[in-house]
């Protein structure tokens, strides 16, 4: 760590991440990594520790100076939250960046019909890393992992970080002239921002900020096999739409699914927000950080139809989203407002509904990891074997559902969370059975001749 300057200001969406945080809405990201076989505790930790030394904002805590914020490296020695016990859920309290960094790992060893099984739990802050970022991370722990238990890994898999490599922190190519650019595009997300008032899935007369929660709150999970991945996969691209606008006609479906049901009188915006990865071409591999966006769509449950017009609606705003370079529409507008009078805490502080849920497709994981691979694709770590991963994004107050979605040993995995506290059992259980089965019937229906 003594290569880095013992502190950093944080960009405006890290900035955002940590301004946008209440003790009852954590702004922490979840990922379990279930694997058969027994994963050493200790080794693991001295791995984790590794790869935090190579990925410097996991071992780095918010001090604020004169109001704004900074990351701080106090070690060169990186700690890890490591907790194992038989509480499944204490190692998901989430971190206090002002006081220590912003990774928690909970390690539990487990059996399961007589062969050992082990559970990684991650809960990292928005702060310190988008989830491309804690996907780089996890895979310089494991690789760590398999070299300390004698597997021969190449050097090279290794990120080579400098103290330069964190101004990569900032979106790239963010200039004047992308700026002047998105001024002639941006007049319809302004408009849709101010103008469509998004509103929870329901209605909300107070909310409890203060008190904390121990997270991921409630998930659910499904999984298709590959064979039906591969059949939802191609007759998307036969539509002629790619992987998420697929899951976004899905996933709005749904959402008009449970608007109907629940709140059968209104007719209100429902905006779900989408991540957007902004790292470059020549930038795929960056190190554990937020090179990431937000794009938000907005659309009335009566503009929710069954029909194919729908899918190519979707199609056509997110072709134009990345004409038009919309990923940089929030990075520009966060930067803008840090250098007015309040910055950007003022303007979150006024707990308006953002969006309505949350989409984020973490993409296909490990398939490009040089370490051995079973026939069906999944990951070898050392004695042990990655069967599964789910993940799930944060969501902020008056949002209160987040779904992940991710492709692993050729298999897409979806993963919805819910917050119990104002979201019922029946409520939760209809949003996520909703979306399966609208994926699961798209996997169904009779190919067109």
């Amino acid at each position: 760590m003594s290569r880095f300057r013992k502190e950093y200001r944080l960009t405006p969406f890290e900035e955002y991440m940590f301004w946008d945080e209440t003790p009852a809405f954590p702004m922490t990201s979840w990922q379990r990594f279930r694997f058969s076989g027994r994963l050493d505790p200790e080794l693991l930790r001295d791995s984790l520790r590794a790869a935090a030394a190579r990925h410097p904002l996991m071992n780095a805590r918010i001090e604020l100076r004169c109001g704004r914020p900074y990351w701080r490296f106090d070690s060169a020695e990186p700690d890890i939250l490591f907790y194992q016990t038989a509480d499944e859920e204490k190692g998901l309290i989430p971190p206090d960046i002002r006081k220590t960094h912003g990774l928690g790992v909970f390690y539990r060893a487990w059996e399961e019909d007589g062969r050992p099984m082990t559970d990684l739990g991650f809960s990292v802050h928005h702060s310190v890393s988008d989830g491309m970022g804690n996907m780089s991370f996890f895979e310089d722990a494991f690789l760590n992992y398999a070299s300390k238990k004698g597997v021969e890994v190449p050097p090279e898999a290794y990120r080579t970080l400098s103290p330069e490599s964190m101004k990569l922190r900032l979106a790239p190519n963010q200039t004047w002239k992308r700026y002047f650019k998105l001024l002639s595009h941006g007049i319809k997300t302004t408009r849709d921002l101010l103008l469509h008032d998004a509103k929870p899935f329901l209605p909300i007369r107070k909310i409890d900020y203060d008190t904390p929660v121990v997270h991921p709150n409630r998930t659910d999970l499904f999984y298709l096999t590959q064979e039906e991945t591969r059949v939802y996969r191609a007759r998307a691209k036969a539509e002629g739409l790619s992987l998420n606008d697929r899951l976004m006609c899905d996933f709005f479906r749904a959402c008009g699914d449970f608007e109907r049901k629940f709140v059968p009188a209104k007719n209100r915006w429902i905006r779900v927000a989408m991540p957007i990865n902004m790292r470059s071409a020549d930038l795929p591999d960056l190190f554990a950080a937020n090179v990431v966006s937000m794009v938000f769509l907005d659309r009335r449950p009566s503009q929710i139809t069954e029909d194919d017009a729908f899918a190519r609606g979707i199609h056509r705003e997110t072709d134009w989203i990345k004409r038009t370079d919309q990923g940089y529409a929030l990075l520009v507008n966060l930067r803008s407002k840090r250098n007015t009078l309040g910055g950007i805490k003022i303007v979150l502080h006024g707990r308006r509904c953002w969006s309505t849920t949350v989409l984020s497709n973490l993409g296909v994981l490990f398939d490009k990891t040089p370490l051995p691979h079973t026939e069906d694709g999944r990951l070898i770590v050392a004695d042990a074997v990655l069967e599964s991963f789910c993940g799930m994004p944060p969501f902020r107050a008056k949002t209160f559902t987040g779904c992940g979605v991710w492709t692993y040993a050729g298999r897409l995995g979806f993963g919805m969370r819910y917050d119990e506290r104002y979201l019922t059992d029946e409520q939760s259980a209809f949003a996520f059975g909703a979306f399966e089965k609208r994926v699961r019937d798209y996997v169904a229906a009779p190919a067109a001749e």
